[in-house]
């Protein structure tokens, strides 16, 4: 084989593998979240998939959160979705971070109900190919249930 003929299949080849194939599709997803009928201040939202496979995290500012394509979840699974918000709980305790200026810091709690939060969340979403259909809204009460 010679040097010209070399050069053309490994920049085919090259071509071949840089179609923009890169795995799963992961789409944007947004929405809004309210707690006790009003816009969530401040938060985190998770999405995590059924199988444990995949995790795509956003910021909840004034009750609305959007997380990009890029960074979002993967099109076509249905996930758990995780609701945090901590707020100062108005109590002092030691510092854990090493080499601390302070002896003290203000503890902080999640305001958001256990069955919001982690692995016990009740809340699900089923992320679509579909980006129109990635619209997902979260009512949360301090109540037992959870809605959708």
């Amino acid at each position: 084989m010679n040097r010209r003929s070399f050069s053309a299949m490994v920049l085919a080849a090259m071509a071949f593998g840089c179609s923009g194939d890169r795995g799963p599709k992961t789409v944007a997803v947004s929405g809004e979240v309210t707690f006790d009928g009003k816009p969530l201040e401040e938060g985190t939202i998770e999405f995590t998939a059924d199988d444990g496979a995949h995790a795509a995290q956003g910021k909840i500012v004034a009750g609305k959160y959007e997380i990009a394509a890029p960074a979002g979840p993967i099109a076509g699974k249905q996930y758990k979705v995780a609701i945090a918000s901590l707020k100062k709980s108005g109590k002092a305790r030691k510092s854990l971070m090493p080499g601390s200026l302070s002896n003290d810091e203000e503890e902080m709690t999640n305001i958001i109900p256990v069955q919001y939060q982690g692995t016990s969340t009740s809340l699900s979403a089923a992320v679509s190919d579909d980006e129109t259909k990635n619209k997902f809204d979260f009512k949360l009460d301090k109540g037992l249930s959870a809605k959708k």
